[in-house]
């Protein structure tokens, strides 16, 4: 999220489309944050995908929940919460992966407990459903604090051991570099791993890797990514 952040930002948007045509990534997915909102029609004009989806490679399944609202706290429907729910409780069997722009009150990350702004609204829902069913790994931003002040991975036993990241951000914020999160697996092994990347140095901060043990192998296919639409209720 947050990849504009002011009205009328076709500009910043039209850029963004012309930057990843440059790169050698054949497939993107994104969702929208706060400021995203400021300037919702741009955003469908040039990303034209819905406020919440999943994508689903192998035995890889990646929830994807914008923000709906142009002010903190980051506000996620009824709707898009109760599709969420069905698809983590039916999909036990695979690696699930969250991705929202703000993160739930009690991740345990960088101001979470302290600054509401910066979490999710209603999160205890979410909680309420990782205390009883798997989520193995949720990927946030929204703070744009960088890696170096901490706090920004926790693990939480009390929601079946879901690891909680903040991505941080993308661009230099704060006189700070750029940062992103690299998600590695591999066919066949349990073993998931988040690098993260400094990209104005172009190193790896090893301190700030991160390893998870999957419940089930990660199975590879050859089949591309799959964008799937939500069901309405």
């Amino acid at each position: 999220g947050d990849i504009a952040h002011d009205k009328n930002s076709e500009d910043d948007f039209r850029w963004y489309m012309e930057t990843n045509e440059k790169t050698d990534i054949e497939y993107w997915f994104e969702i929208t944050g706060n400021h995203d909102m400021k300037d919702y029609d741009n955003y469908l004009k040039f990303i034209k995908k819905p406020p919440y989806y999943s994508v689903a490679k192998g035995n890889l399944l990646i929830l994807f929940m914008s923000d709906e609202n142009r002010r903190p706290p980051t506000y996620i429907s009824d709707e898009a919460f109760r599709w969420w729910k069905r698809m983590v409780i039916k999909n036990q069997d695979k690696i699930i992966i969250t991705v929202t722009h703000g993160y739930p009150e009690n991740s345990g990350l960088f101001l979470a407990s302290m600054v509401k702004s910066r979490t999710i609204l209603d999160s205890h829902r979410f909680e309420d459903v990782m205390r009883k069913y798997r989520v193995d790994l949720w990927l946030s931003g929204h703070t744009h604090i960088p890696s170096i002040f901490g706090f920004n991975e926790c693990r939480k036993k009390e929601f079946n051991n879901t690891t909680f990241i903040n991505i941080s951000r993308i661009r230099r914020d704060m006189g700070f570099n750029p940062e992103s999160r690299i998600i590695i697996l591999k066919h066949n092994s349990n073993l998931l791993t988040v690098k993260n990347r400094d990209h104005h140095t172009g190193k790896y901060i090893k301190r700030r890797e991160v390893q998870i043990e999957l419940p089930v192998p990660f199975i590879q296919d050859s089949r591309k990514p799959e964008l799937l639409l939500p069901k309405k209720d």
